[in-house]
C-alpha cells in the first residue's frame, strides 16, 4: 500500500486532468467541454488525444507517471465510455466504479452520471451531467480553492484505490 499524499508538499500545477483513451464518446464530450474552460490549465493523458489544440496532451503513461500526474492535479475528471465505446449494449456493466485511484492521490474527483450505481457517499465526488454542467462545477471549485472534502476522500480511498483491494472487498 502507498502512503496517502502529503497535500501540503505537492505542487498542484494542473487544474484539470483527464486520463484515459480517447474513445469517440469521450472525444465528443471533451470537444464540447474545452471551449467552456478558457484559462483553465487542462491536461489530457491517453492515446488518441494528440489532435487537440490549446490543451496539453500526452500518450498513455506508465502507472508511476500516471500517479504523479494525479498528485499534481487539483481536479480530475472521470469520464465513462458511452454509446458503444466498449461499455454499452447487452453486456454493459451496471456499475463501472472509477474514482478511487484518482481520489487517493488528492485531486477533487468529478464523476459523470453515465453509470448510475456507485459506492460513493454524499460529498465524496462531485457529480456532473453534461459538458456545460461540468465546466460550471470545475470553475466554481477552482475559484474557491481546495476544500477539505478532497482530503477526506483521499483518506477514504487509501485502502480501496487498487482494483485488487476493491475486488477483495467485493469477494469478502
Amino acid at each position: 500500500q502507498l502512503e496517502p499524499i502529503d497535500h501540503a508538499r505537492v505542487a498542484r500545477d494542473i487544474d484539470v486532468l483527464l486520463c484515459g483513451y480517447a474513445y469517440p464518446s469521450r472525444k465528443k464530450f471533451v470537444d464540447a467541454l474545452l471551449p467552456l474552460l478558457g484559462g483553465v490549465k487542462t491536461v489530457l493523458c491517453g492515446d488518441g488525444w494528440e489532435d487537440r489544440e490549446g490543451v496539453e496532451t500526452m500518450p498513455t503513461q506508465d502507472i508511476a507517471s500516471t500517479q504523479t500526474l494525479h498528485a499534481r492535479a487539483k481536479t480530475v475528471i472521470c469520464l465513462h465510455r458511452t454509446g458503444g465505446d466498449c461499455s454499452d449494449g447487452p453486456v454493459a456493466p451496471e456499475s463501472v466504479c472509477r474514482g478511487f485511484m484518482e481520489g487517493f492521490f488528492g485531486p477533487r474527483v468529478f464523476l459523470d452520471r453515465a453509470r448510475a450505481k456507485h459506492p460513493f457517499d454524499d460529498g465524496d465526488v462531485v457529480w456532473y451531467s453534461s459538458p456545460a454542467d461540468l465546466a460550471k462545477r470545475l470553475k466554481e471549485y477552482l475559484a474557491g480553492g481546495r476544500d477539505a472534502a478532497a482530503d477526506r476522500f483521499a483518506e477514504k480511498c487509501a485502502t480501496l484505490y487498487t482494483y485488487r483491494a476493491r475486488l477483495a472487498r467485493v469477494l469478502n
